[in-house]
């Protein structure tokens, strides 16, 4: 094993990872570590350990993730439960499957479930391994799958409530203190596979830039904050372009320069849920937002969003299964619908007559077209198309709608009304409706 001398003392990183954490256990002091048995975590573990019996404002607890990938796994878990008896810290094991179907690779899916798990611990904080080296991977592999500024300044100190306090920290410096402690940790076989990518440039390319770059890792290190500090400029000259409002007007993107639109865009789909790699793969999209004209219906799909253009607004949809055409109501006081919900509310001023309702089968349906509807008694009976895009309901959500159907009779369409025969006039005990699916 490597030597430690010349490089910083060990002793010095507790009091290293004292002063990072400081600032956030003044907001809460339960910190689960996400402890896989290796050397990272293992470090980390023993470290916020020993500041816990210095006398640390810390309530401390630990987590293993068993992804059931290595034959070992079962072995690794034994370990982490012998390390945490030692340290006296409380520690729970998660078993998981890890699903490949989603076209995410078997590293991803494995990482969608761990942090599954880790963002539904009941912990204030979540304190993470990832140190400067795991830092210049990512922010190499960012920079080699085309990413923005966003992606190239690779991983944060903080992220919601995970927290990075290594991250500063090169391995090497780690190895020296688990050596130094004599601690042991387990090897996972499957980091020796440069199948993976992230193992690749670990084993093969990035010892390859060291030996010809002795500060690489520093300085990528150091450039990566500088691009999560530019990132975080260009965060806020977004907002104020964005201005007040919950969509983004094109207008707004129509009066501003090439750059400044693109970054608008790309940190409002962001916003709205969308992932989006650069800004970009948004330039074209963006001059068909301003130059097509009023009738015509631009659209983006990005991933499991699809993003429209509609009455001079850009509107981030997710793309939603399909769901039964057809939907039997039997009193029930909320149904999900085609990724919203139909809320049923019984009780005096409902809009809807209760007593002709329990005549007959209430039921929820798609559009199916040629439909009619008459929404006062001195008004016409008129195409339901009509009534829809007067009130302003985006094509799209028009085909995902729940009609609500007497029978044979349509009696209420969300976002435009209750048919003028079932309309509840009075005060009379009545049904309410609402469909949360509108604010797509």
């Amino acid at each position: 094993m490597a030597s430690s001398r010349n490089r910083p003392a060990t002793d010095s990183l507790p009091q290293l990872v004292g002063q990072r954490l400081a600032p956030y256990l003044a907001r809460g002091r339960r910190v689960t570590v996400a402890y896989s048995g290796g050397l990272d975590s293992t470090v980390l573990l023993h470290l916020l350990a020993t500041l816990q019996r210095e006398g640390a404002a810390l309530s401390l607890c630990a987590v293993h993730v068993n992804h059931g990938l290595s034959p070992n796994a079962a072995g690794w878990q034994q370990h982490c439960e012998g390390f945490c008896r030692e340290l006296d810290i409380p520690l729970l094991c998660v078993s998981v499957l890890v699903g490949q179907g989603s076209g995410e690779g078997l590293e991803g899916a494995a990482r969608r479930a761990r942090y599954e798990v880790l963002h539904g611990l009941p912990s204030d904080w979540i304190a993470l391994a990832h140190h400067r080296d795991d830092q210049v991977e990512t922010l190499l592999l960012n920079l080699l799958r085309g990413t923005g500024s966003v992606g190239a300044g690779a991983m944060a100190e903080r992220t919601g409530k995970l927290l990075r306090p290594l991250l500063p920290v090169p391995r090497a410096r780690l190895h020296d203190y688990a050596v130094h402690h004599g601690l042991r940790w387990v090897e996972d076989e499957s980091n020796e596979n440069n199948i993976f990518r992230r193992n690749y440039l670990r084993n093969e390319i990035i010892p390859r830039i060291v030996s010809h770059f002795p500060a690489a890792s520093e300085n990528l290190a150091r450039a990566a904050q500088g691009f999560r500090a530019a990132a975080g400029l260009l965060e806020n000259l977004a907002r104020q372009d964005f201005g007040n409002g919950s969509r983004l007007s094109v207008d707004t993107l129509s009066q501003l320069s090439t750059d400044r639109a693109e970054n608008l865009l790309y940190w409002y789909l962001r916003w709205q849920g969308a992932k989006v790699r650069s800004r970009g793969e948004l330039e074209e999209f963006i001059r068909q937002l301003v130059a097509a004209t009023p009738d015509a219906a631009p659209c983006l799909r990005l991933g499991d969003f699809a993003i429209h253009r509609y009455r001079g607004e850009v509107w981030v949809v997710p793309e939603i299964a399909e769901a039964e055409n057809a939907l039997l109501w039997q009193g029930e006081y909320r149904l999900p619908w085609m990724g919203g919900e139909i809320l049923i509310q019984r009780g005096p001023g409902g809009e809807i007559r209760q007593e002709l309702l329990d005549k007959g089968r209430v039921s929820f349906r798609l559009r199916r077209g040629g439909e009619r509807l008459q929404l006062g008694r001195t008004r016409k009976n008129r195409p339901l198309k009509d009534w829809l895009r007067e009130s302003a309901i985006p094509p799209w959500i028009r085909e995902r709608l729940p009609l609500m159907y007497c029978n044979e009779d349509l009696v209420w369409v969300p976002g435009v009304g209750v048919a003028a025969e079932y309309r509840n006039e009075g005060e009379d005990s009545g049904i309410g409706l609402e469909f949360s699916g509108l604010t797509w």
